[in-house]
């Protein structure tokens, strides 16, 4: 039985469940641009701010959705990055949403 030693974990990572991919229309990708210029311009009185994004899988494929929350510190538009207060990154190319309590103008 020493042969099925591996064999287990390889049914247990090909049961594993992955997401598809989110591909947001050009109407979508507009509104997720203009609440991220509002989270620039704005930066330090939009308080909470909800980030929905897509994780690709290493292993196989598909991915995984999560979600970051937290007041935004800075806005790096040369490597594409959101920056928390709690110093997690967030990546802009995986977004899929942003959320917020706060008007657009």
């Amino acid at each position: 039985f020493a042969a099925l030693v591996g064999f287990e974990s390889v049914l247990e990572e090909s049961a594993r469940l992955t997401d598809a991919e989110c591909f947001l229309e050009e109407d979508s990708k507009e509104q997720l641009n203009r609440k991220l210029r509002y989270i620039a311009d704005h930066m330090g009185t939009v308080g909470e701010v909800t980030f929905l994004c897509y994780i690709p899988d290493r292993k196989k494929t598909g991915g995984s959705y999560q979600v970051f929350a937290g007041a935004v510190k800075k806005i790096d538009l040369y490597r594409r990055t959101i920056w928390l207060e709690d110093g997690r990154e967030v990546d802009m190319d995986s977004l899929c949403s942003v959320e917020g309590n706060w008007e657009e103008e």
